[in-house]
């Protein structure tokens, strides 16, 4: 089973965004990552966020960014800004950080990184998936 798969299936059973961030931090330290992957990884937990923000806040999602960043000398940094509007179209802004340990990256990913000191993926709405 991918390590995704098995994110994916840990995720399904957590009920709060603080357990989902964990399963994903947990998840991630078991191999080395690309900077594709980790984005991968972490979206599950941003569509979650993303959902329950909608129907406990009465938002609607209009779109944001995955940021990996460094921060520090050689720490990285996950980011997700996600942007909603209330019902009288007003912005609002939320964001979820998370601290990505160094070995959780490939070593390729982590000279990128480096030396790029930011990347950045556009964050799209949710989709809800069929349960077969």
């Amino acid at each position: 089973m991918s390590i995704i798969n098995q994110i994916k299936r840990s995720i399904d059973t957590v009920k709060s965004i603080d357990e989902i961030l964990k399963a994903i931090s947990d998840s991630i330290l078991l191999k080395k990552n690309s900077l594709d992957e980790m984005a991968e990884l972490y979206s599950k937990g941003t569509d979650l966020f993303i959902s329950q923000t909608e129907i406990n806040e009465s938002l609607s999602f209009v779109g944001g960014s995955f940021i990996l960043q460094v921060v520090g000398e050689c720490d990285f940094e996950a980011i997700a800004e996600l942007f909603f509007q209330n019902s009288n179209k007003e912005w609002v802004k939320k964001e979820l950080k998370s601290p990505v340990h160094p070995s959780s990256l490939t070593s390729e990913a982590s000279k990128r990184l480096i030396n790029d000191k930011l990347i950045k993926y556009k964050v799209a709405s949710p989709v809800m998936e069929k349960e077969l």
